[in-house]
Parts: C-alpha cells; sequence; structure tokens
C-alpha cells in the first residue's frame, strides 16, 4: 500500500524536522525500497485513486493528492517496481488482486486487508528491512485456527467498528463481536446481501435484526460467556448500513463492473506495471545515482559509498534471478 508508506514516513518527521537532513521523509523510502531491492520479490505498489471513501475513522480524507506521491512514484520507476493507482482504496484493490491470483500477498503494516477478502496479509517487520521478523495471516490459517471466515470477520468490522463506522453499536467491542460471529450470522447476512434486492434486504434485516438480539440476551451457545442485554437495546432498526456493507464486501477496485477503469493487466500496464506478469525491472543506477544527487545532496566518493552499501547488492540479485529465470525458459523450449 503505497499511500500507508507516505503517511507513515511523513508522521515520523512530524517533529524535529529541521534536525533530520535533506528530504528525510524521500530519504526513509529511498531505504525501504532498497531494503526490498534485496530481497527476491517482486513489489507492486498501489496507490489509493479518487472513488476512496472521503471520510475514515470519522476522519475526513483529503481530496488532493499527497505532496510526496510523485516524487515517490519516480522514485519507484528508478528503482525498477511496478506501480499503479487503485481507483478506490488501495487496501481492497490489494486484497483482491491476492484473490485472483495476481499476487501472492500483501505487505502492509496492520491486516485490515483481511476484512477486504484478501487470501495473505504479511505485516510490515518492525524494525523495518527485517523481513526475518515477519507475521504471516492467510484466510487458511484463520479459518482452521481461529475459525473465523471472510464473513466472520465483515461481522465483527461492523458490530465493533471500523474504517467506516468507528462507533457503530455502543459497547460492542471485539470480544463481544468475535462471541456473536460464532453464532454465523455474518455468512446469513453477507449472503441475503449480496443475492436479495435493497427492498428484499431490508425486510430481511428486520428478522435479521431479531436474531442478532436473541443471540445478545440468551448466548445459548456460551459463545460470549454472558449475556449483554445492553447491547441489544442499542441496536437501532437502522442497523447495518448498507452503504458501510457495501465498502467492505464489493469495494471499488479494478475488478469492478463500475469503477470505470479497463482491466486490471491494461492498468498495471499503463501505469508502470506489467500487466498479470508481475515482474521488476532492473533499477537504473545511473539514474539513481541522479535521483540522490539531486534530492539528497550524494555526490563524489560519498554517493559510491552509500550506493554500494544500499543498492549494489539488490541490483546484481536481480540481475541474476533475471538470468536465472532466462534460463528456465530457454531449457523448457528445447
Amino acid at each position: 500500500d503505497g499511500s500507508t508508506w507516505l503517511h507513515t514516513v511523513c508522521c515520523a518527521f512530524r517533529h524535529n524536522h529541521a534536525g533530520a537532513g535533506r528530504n528525510p521523509e524521500l530519504r526513509t523510502l529511498f531505504y525501504r525500497l532498497a531494503s526490498f531491492l534485496n530481497i527476491p520479490v517482486h513489489a507492486i505498489f498501489v496507490f489509493d485513486g479518487p472513488s476512496r471513501p472521503h471520510v475514515k475513522r470519522n476522519k475526513q480524507v483529503r481530496a488532493i493528492p499527497h505532496w510526496l506521491a510523485t516524487i515517490f512514484q519516480e522514485m519507484l520507476a528508478v528503482f525498477g517496481f511496478a506501480k499503479y493507482e487503485a481507483p478506490g482504496e488501495a487496501e481492497a484493490e490489494l486484497a483482491t488482486l491476492t484473490r485472483h491470483g495476481i499476487i501472492d500477498a500483501v505487505l502492509t503494516t496492520d491486516i485490515d486487508a483481511i476484512v477486504f477478502g484478501a487470501t495473505c496479509v504479511i505485516r510490515y517487520p518492525e524494525p523495518p528491512g527485517h523481513f526475518d521478523r515477519v507475521g504471516v495471516y492467510t484466510d487458511h490459517v484463520i479459518a482452521s485456527a481461529a475459525g473465523m471466515s471472510h464473513e466472520d470477520l465483515v461481522l465483527i468490522a461492523i458490530l465493533s467498528g471500523g474504517n467506516y463506522d468507528v462507533s457503530s453499536i455502543p459497547h460492542c467491542g471485539i470480544k463481544i463481536a468475535r462471541g456473536v460471529s460464532q453464532y454465523k450470522l455474518g455468512q446469513v447476512l453477507i449472503r441475503a446481501f449480496s443475492t436479495k434486492s435493497q427492498r428484499e434486504f431490508v425486510d430481511f434485516c428486520h428478522d435479521w435484526r431479531k436474531d442478532l438480539r436473541r443471540v445478545l440476551t440468551t448466548d445459548l451457545e456460551g459463545y460470549l460467556g454472558r449475556v449483554y442485554p445492553a447491547v441489544a437495546n442499542s441496536i437501532t432498526d437502522s442497523f447495518p448500513d448498507c452503504d458501510i456493507l457495501q465498502k467492505y464486501i464489493h469495494p471499488i477496485t479494478t475488478f469492478s463492473s463500475h469503477s470505470g477503469t479497463q482491466d486490471v493487466a491494461t492498468t498495471m500496464t499503463s501505469q508502470g506495471g506489467s500487466g498479470y506478469h508481475t515482474r521488476s525491472l532492473q533499477p537504473s543506477l545511473k539514474m539513481l545515482a541522479s535521483f540522490c544527487k539531486n534530492h539528497f545532496g550524494w555526490d563524489g566518493d560519498a554517493a559510491m559509498a552509500k550506493m554500494r552499501a544500499t543498492v549494489w547488492e539488490g541490483a546484481e540479485l536481480r540481475l541474476l534471478c533475471g538470468v536465472s529465470m532466462s534460463c528456465r525458459f530457454e531449457q523448457s523450449n528445447r
């Protein structure tokens, strides 16, 4: 999620910016990309697009592009990494790419992408660059170990509050929502939302809310550990919000029929990616050196030393991987 990277580095330098040197945010992004260059992965950076939600976590989302976005995308191109702008939220786009088998995993600072249906999420390592210290979450493991499906996760989000509705049902936290999800009300709700007309879904929700209140006031299977009549009484007749369900279940992505974009292969190719073949390009060392000179003031022997320490190993790795892939292709066609 390229947009998250931008916001993260800017928050890190909110204080003491003057003492952090020249272009500290961009320099931090450079070192992060250099660490990616040193591992054998094809990284695709996806950015939030014009149809992303206008409000998240009760905060207005800025409609104008991030001030670092253009120069960061220029740096991505010099490094040889694929990039493109999603029609909506980058997280939803990346989750959809995993479901279609175009990418293997979503690398992110949290696991919100799982709620969008991502099949595999890797949490960004702390400290950054230590890729042997990552948490990996797959839909299969979550289903088998925790007994939670994608529908259960969506239900937990709308009950306890998520990006689109932080309050949701008053006093219904994650623990209560998790217990409710074990009654499999999420599967029933999402199946109805996906198959019924709007009028039919409104009628369905009348009975579904009765079931939800009954679960909270009786807890017949003991999943909650106790009853929560106050929470049940706080459920309004407008719950659940159809707009919020739509954002979780059918978010706007390149695959959406109403997204107003072409297919994902064309989008990735036209914006710097490589279609369904998510191949990275060899970094341009000459252009990287020029970029660093212009934006960081690195020049002469000092620039050579920094490039040797950060970029050369990764560039060689990419070159060797390219030769290896080429040899395999030639052998398979003999």
